[in-house]
């Protein structure tokens, strides 16, 4: 909803700003067709590599302040929302919480993710699922993907 190019520069500006944190990489911005609740708006998406001493959790906690901060409201899973921020890989960590997953649970079903993450490492490996070349590969990727930025 509403700009969402600036909305996710100042999102990744505000994570930027985080103790313990330091953006390292962002990918192109890729605009889709909206996935789960397709009767919405498409979707604007990117990913960033980021550097902390922060745990899952802690990352997390901080995410969501900055969700809550930026007007963020959850009415409707996968529902129109002017942010979303996810942490889809944690380095090789594997999370199971119930309010964590890592890897996302989602992060190869996904061509919106898995094409930024692509972008900002083109060997990586996805923990317990493999390169993410193959699932790249495997499939039609830029089938209904824009590149925006």
């Amino acid at each position: 909803m509403g700009e969402s190019v600036a909305l996710i520069n100042q999102a990744i500006s505000l994570i930027s700003q985080l103790n313990q944190v330091s953006v390292i990489k962002t990918a192109r911005f890729y605009q889709t067709a909206a996935w789960g609740e397709t009767q919405q708006a498409d979707f604007i998406n990117t990913a960033i590599l980021v550097k902390t001493t922060l745990s899952a959790s802690e990352l997390l906690a901080e995410i969501l302040n900055i969700e809550n901060l930026m007007g963020r409201q959850r009415n409707k899973k996968w529902g129109p929302r002017l942010i979303d921020i996810d942490i889809l890989l944690f380095g090789t960590h594997v999370v199971n919480q119930p309010q964590l997953t890592i890897p996302h649970p989602y992060i190869t079903e996904r061509n919106f993710v898995l094409l930024p993450l692509y972008d900002l490492n083109t060997t990586l490996l996805l923990p317990g699922k493999g390169k993410i070349g193959n699932y790249i590969h495997s499939k039609n990727i830029n089938e209904g993907i824009i590149t925006v930025l």
